[in-house]
């Protein structure tokens, strides 16, 4: 439910329209497009985001991080030559 208070942004930036389809993104458990969603509009979203949105997108970038991280395991070598370097992780196997 939104929010319409007047401190209340997230209807009136590209912000936060970005943010809507990365958390909706994320709760598909589709890490990947995530990803590219990040890397594709990471300078729009910075330059028309809340702090709050700011704060909202770091977690999300942090999710990806770590699911990422879990992908690098052994069980994860189908993806070894998947590299994401503008997230600051790639899922290369672990040896």
């Amino acid at each position: 439910m939104l929010d319409h208070s007047a401190g209340d942004r997230r209807d009136s930036t590209a912000a936060s329209f970005i943010l809507r389809c990365m958390k909706l993104t994320e709760e598909r458990g589709a890490y990947h497009v995530l990803a590219l969603r990040l890397r594709e509009n990471d300078a729009e979203f910075r330059a028309t985001a809340s702090l709050k949105e700011l704060h909202d997108y770091q977690l999300l970038r942090d999710s990806a991080n770590r699911a990422f991280a879990h992908e690098r395991k052994p069980a994860g070598a189908a993806f070894s030559n998947l590299i994401i370097p503008s997230i600051g992780c790639s899922l290369r196997a672990a040896s």
